[in-house]
């Protein structure tokens, strides 16, 4: 049964939801674009492939596949995959590319395999602190060799240790026009997130690569070879700086030779690229289902065989592999799509601009695309996702950089494999049970459903759960009926790693949404290496010293002077805060430095919060920390937002999201945008006195989800005193609320 208020799907959702899901398709191959040649380039083959996998994974996918706003087409892992496959069906010939299609094909018709025989669920066997380790090492090799290529120069190494130590050298024979264009666009890519006007965010940031190096590219003439004199020395600039693509998109299809399918590399290939365009799909696939504010799952299977279906099709005509992709899909939710048809209309917008536009395409300078790519690769490999990572346990650290190292010096199968089995020796060693008895808790581990009551489960788990047969969980957990109490029983496990808690957490919330509830116990008496929840779990946890930075000295002083708790400690306990329209599809790391109250006299309950959260996911993650305050009310008000209204605001009525214009008080409506389901009960509630409060007080973000408010200024930290200010307007905002003269319908005290 469809959950009130979730999109309708199929056509009904097409015929409903159009507007929303092709203004979102239109910012979505706004980005699709440029990063569908870049892959293309970067992958070594004509950049046409990368449009024709783009348009496939547009149009064909979305009618086979099971995820909801997931936006389908060529991947920056695949990259990696296309060098390698180039190279080990390279025979001198000039027709390689023609055998990696052949590969491709074989490799789509496996994935459909995959998924009609149902082996997403083999995704969940891939620890991710290993996945974490392959796309960081995959984020170099592309570092690596597109710092290269926005330099204008070649790089004749063939693997990332490589190119790395050529950047030196290349720096020293840099051609600098060609430099500029790649400096300017990564000038733009840096700056872009940080810069927080909703009009400049209305085209992403890659295509405002392409509307500020366009220019560069006539001011240079890179439509004729000739060379231009810089302090004494001459520089080439020409056309082999730009892309290329056929005036008419049938020129580019190229077609699979199948001539070396009997060969031990041709199936090197295939396995590979069938392993690492599975696993991208159904990493990003449930990355995706993270930013879905409705929560809906993705069919794993269906997907495996809506790419599998896509990459055969492209790899007939000259495209690269068809995976499921974070960047685009995050763009796809970040701008209101509610349907899979936003990947369609996606899909449409590139074949139009293709077959109308490859005057624009051919002037698109290759450092711009390279520049991309050298931020989406550092992105990757990121001191932040090194922290990330180490937040989680010290031995997560060390799998992820051992599984990176193996990859950049053999390649990622045998990168994915090495991480894997360190994995099982870090398991083991932490374990400290004989080697023997180790394997036989991995091959037959034991975990047992047992029936308490009519209303309530138990499962026991013993030996050694982790990643390695996280399916034998499954398979348990799967057959509980809904709505029902579940008790998972972990005190005499020996080992439970992070991929099984995890998974764990995730299914829990999943099951409460659905009317249940599910508790996991004897954890308490096992130590971790690190306050994450989901941490690698061995024995009793040790309490962790506590140093305090000039900050939280101060907010803990102000604190003690008004007799309140202050706690300085990462806290996982979020799920309150995804009621929140605004936490909807930014998924929140933690929360720290916690300061709760309670207010006798208004009968509220509130908690003041630093509160790390990403913008998208995986490589499109930009970290934000704020400084935010929940008050828990003892009545119900309407769902609303209330901020500050700029220009944008105006633009996104278009999809639908309307402003809730209230006529009779013009300053406020021009101040602030207001938005809400039930625009009848908003209207109601806000009274004349309620208006004039919020128009003589400084202007905050705020969201009521019903019987609880979100308040915050800035996205950053605030200080001491800006927290205070903060504190004391939504002191005075509930005691508004609260004696407000006349109540709505909906405002309804509660019982005590």
């Amino acid at each position: 049964m469809r959950p009130e208020g979730t999109p309708l799907q199929g056509f009904k959702g097409l015929a409903a939801h159009w507007r929303e899901d092709l203004l979102a398709a239109f910012s979505v191959a706004l980005v699709a674009l440029p990063l569908a040649l870049g892959i293309a380039i970067a992958s070594g083959v004509p950049p046409i492939a990368g449009l024709i996998s783009s348009i496939i994974g547009g149009i064909v996918t979305t009618l086979f596949r099971g995820s909801h706003v997931g936006i389908n087409g060529p991947g920056n892992g695949l990259i990696v995959v296309t060098l390698m496959a180039l190279n080990a069906l390279d025979n001198g010939g000039g027709n390689t590319y023609n055998y990696v299609l052949a590969a491709f094909v074989v490799s789509g018709v496996i994935q459909v395999g995959f998924g009609l025989l149902r082996l997403g669920k083999y995704g969940d066997f891939f620890p991710s602190s290993v996945i974490h380790g392959m796309l960081a090492a995959i984020g170099i090799i592309i570092l690596g060799k597109q710092i290269h290529v926005a330099l204008g120069v070649s790089s004749v190494s063939s693997n990332g240790f490589g190119t790395l130590m050529e950047i030196p050298q290349s720096l020293m024979k840099l051609n600098p026009f060609v430099t500029l264009i790649g400096l300017v666009s990564l000038l733009l890519l840096v700056l872009h997130p940080k810069l927080k006007s909703k009009v400049l965010h209305f085209i992403p940031a890659p295509m405002w690569v392409l509307i500020i190096s366009i220019p560069l590219v006539f001011a240079f003439n890179f439509f004729d070879n000739h060379q231009i004199a810089l302090l004494g020395k001459s520089y080439e600039v020409g056309p082999q700086f730009l892309t290329s693509v056929p005036d008419n998109i049938l020129d580019g299809f190229m077609f699979p030779d199948f001539s070396m399918i009997g060969t031990g590399a041709f199936w090197l290939v295939v396995v590979s690229v069938c392993l690492i365009s599975s696993l991208e799909t159904v990493v990003s696939a449930k990355a995706v289902e993270k930013l879905d504010p409705y929560k809906r799952k993705t069919a794993l299977n269906r997907d495996l065989v809506g790419v599998g279906l896509s990459t055969v099709l492209a790899g007939l005509i000259g495209g690269l592999p068809v995976i499921t992709v974070i960047i685009r899909s995050s763009v796809n939710v970040n701008n209101g799509a509610k349907t899979k048809w936003s990947n369609f209309f996606h899909g449409l917008i590139l074949l139009a601009f293709v077959m109308i536009f490859p005057g624009f395409i051919q002037m698109v300078p290759v450092a711009a695309l390279a520049a991309i790519l050298v931020f989406t690769g550092y992105k990757l490999v990121s001191p932040r996702v090194f922290r990330t990572v180490y937040r989680r346990g010290w031995e997560q650290l060390l799998i992820m950089v051992v599984t990176l190292i193996a990859t950049l010096l053999t390649n990622l199968l045998w990168g994915i494999f090495a991480g894997i089995l360190f994995t099982l020796t870090i398991h083991y060693l932490r374990a400290g049970i004989p080697f023997s008895k180790f394997i036989r808790y991995l091959v037959n581990p034991f975990s047992k459903v047992i029936r308490e009551r009519d209303d309530s489960f138990l499962l026991k788990v013993k030996g050694v759960s982790n990643f390695f047969n996280i399916l034998h969980m499954i398979k348990h957990i799967s057959t509980l009926p809904s709505g029902k109490r579940v008790v998972v029983d972990y005190s005499h496990a020996r080992l439970v790693d992070f991929t099984v808690l995890e998974y764990m957490h995730e299914f829990a919330e999943d099951y409460e949404r659905g009317g249940g509830t599910l508790d996991l116990v004897g954890l308490d008496i096992h130590e971790t290496s690190s306050h994450h929840p989901n941490a690698l779990h061995v024995s009793k946890q040790q309490k962790k010293i506590i140093r305090l930075t000039r900050r939280q000295a101060r907010i803990k002083k102000m604190a003690a002077q008004n007799n309140l708790p202050f706690n300085p400690e990462i806290s996982y306990e979020i799920s309150s805060l995804k009621n929140f329209r605004f936490f909807k599809t930014r998924p929140i790391q933690y929360k720290k430095n916690m300061i709760k109250g309670y207010e006798p006299d208004l009968k509220v309950k509130w908690e003041i919060s630093d509160i790390t959260f990403d913008e998208g996911v995986l490589v499109v993650a930009e970290t934000h920390r704020t400084t935010i305050e929940t008050l828990e009310l003892p009545f119900t008000i309407p769902v609303f937002s209330l901020e500050k209204e700029v220009f944008f605001d105006k633009l996104l009525e278009l999809t639908g999201i309307d402003d809730i214009d209230l006529k009779d008080y013009k300053h406020f409506s021009n101040r602030f945008s207001l938005r809400g389901p039930d625009e009848q009960a908003i209207r109601t509630f806000f009274t004349p006195e309620l208006i004039a409060f919020f128009e003589k007080m400084d202007i905050y973000h705020l969201e009521s989800c019903g019987n609880e408010i979100l308040v915050f200024k800035y996205l950053r930290l605030a200080s001491p005193s800006e927290l205070m200010k903060m504190h004391h307007f939504s002191r005075q905002l509930v005691r508004k609320l609260k004696i407000q003269s006349s109540p709505h319908p909906d405002y309804v005290e509660k019982d005590e």
